[in-house]
């Protein structure tokens, strides 16, 4: 236990989906609160928890808070020459003796040549910005490592174990049915399942998306978020491809170009090898109202096979398409990584809850998320270190 002496332990509710507040609620736990984790990835039924992961990785010197959390999952691994963008010119590598070559070779100082910049703002974002805006952003490409993990449903289950001996209590076979307020305030939640009724907190994380939300039910998204739902513009998908064992393919990179805009549909894939042989994760980016259409998928697949093929000399031995191909939305429910448009602005509905979701994050990448969740923590403590003076003065005038 770790807590200030200045804070009093609270009751902290976290309700999650794909682990996106696990390291919240550990955290918490640590400082000496009392900390529940409501899992619902399994509302999800058709995803597996693990695709709540993504490609989208971590720049720079890992940080010791989130060691622990990333030592009970499968390890991150150091891609060897940086982020990587496989180009019609060659590779882009931002580490490495000839990176500095490279950044001049394929960024020449025009503006209309100047794309990688606004592709390195783009490419993990939750936000859909045009090329000026995005090279607005006013963010370099980063010289850091970059570290990706290949997540597994095995590293997936030791997370679990891993939180309760951070002496959280984990939920993960229960079901939201209502949520109870007291005037403006959340009160707590009724669930069903091996523990029933309502579990009450002084504090709740949301770490679900309105759509999320109301895919669950939408009379809780009505109550916590008290607005109309937010639809993202466009959302990531991915295909599995088995790669020909005789030919190299780097573990981790972006395939784009420049001059083929907007970077979405046949135009921008994110590669990343999978825990299985010589299988590729090939992540893309498409418009929403574009997800479920299967000729338009077997067309993407098509052109990247065929561009494979002229920058690597080898196509895959096979090429799945994403479930959207065969499942419905009533089946599979919202993206789990969606891109929204930069000016959506999702504010709490109540002063003891905080949201924190792709809608709240400005990118996948975990350097961000980590950014806001310590925010959000620093954020609580102050609250609680307020709420405990303002008791001892009414009890000590």
């Amino acid at each position: 236990m770790n807590q200030t002496e200045s804070c009093l332990p609270r009751k902290i509710l976290v309700v999650s989906c794909f682990g996106r507040g696990h390291w919240l609620a550990a955290n918490l736990a640590q400082k000496g609160h009392s900390v529940t984790l409501l899992d619902l990835s399994k509302e999800f039924k058709q995803w597996a928890p693990e695709d709540g992961s993504g490609p989208f990785g971590f720049f720079g010197e890992f940080p010791a808070e989130l060691s622990t959390r990333w030592n009970a999952d499968e390890a991150f691994l150091r891609a060897s020459h940086g982020w990587t963008v496989l180009t019609q010119k060659g590779p882009f590598e931002s580490k490495g003796p000839l990176s500095e070559y490279q950044r001049q070779f394929h960024q020449p100082p025009l503006w209309e040549n100047n794309w990688l910049a606004a592709l390195f703002n783009h490419w993990n974002s939750t936000r859909s910005y045009s090329l000026l805006d995005a090279l607005d952003i006013n963010q370099q490409i980063s010289n850091d490592d970059f570290w990706f993990q290949r997540a597994s449903r095995t590293g997936w289950q030791r997370n679990f174990e891993w939180l309760k001996t951070q002496n959280v209590e984990v939920l993960t076979s229960e079901k939201l049915v209502d949520a109870a307020f007291v005037g403006k305030k959340l009160l707590g939640l009724e669930i069903s399942g091996e523990v029933n009724g309502l579990t009450s907190a002084d504090e709740f994380i949301w770490c679900l998306t309105s759509q999320e939300t109301q895919f669950i039910s939408n009379n809780i998204r009505d109550k916590i978020f008290k607005q109309e739902v937010i639809y993202p513009k466009s959302c990531y998908m991915k295909f599995r491809i088995e790669w020909p064992v005789d030919v190299y393919l780097p573990e981790h990179f972006v395939m784009a170009d420049g001059s083929e805009i907007p970077w979405q549909d046949d135009r921008f894939f994110i590669f990343q090898k999978t825990q299985s042989g010589n299988l590729w994760d090939v992540w893309f980016l498409i418009p929403l109202g574009s997800r479920f259409q299967k000729t338009l998928l077997d067309f993407i697949a098509e052109s990247l096979c065929q561009q494979l093929e002229k920058r690597m000399a080898a196509r895959p031995v096979k090429c799945l398409l994403p479930q959207e191909a065969t499942l419905s939305f009533t089946e599979l429910g919202p993206a789990v990584f969606p891109q929204y448009d930069n000016k959506v602005l999702l504010k709490p509905a109540m002063p003891n809850l905080i949201l924190s979701s792709p809608e709240t994050q400005t990118s996948f990448s975990l350097n961000v998320i980590f950014q806001e969740q310590q925010q959000h923590i620093k954020n609580l403590e102050l609250k609680f270190a307020k709420e405990d003076k303002k008791k001892k003065k009414e009890v000590h005038p």
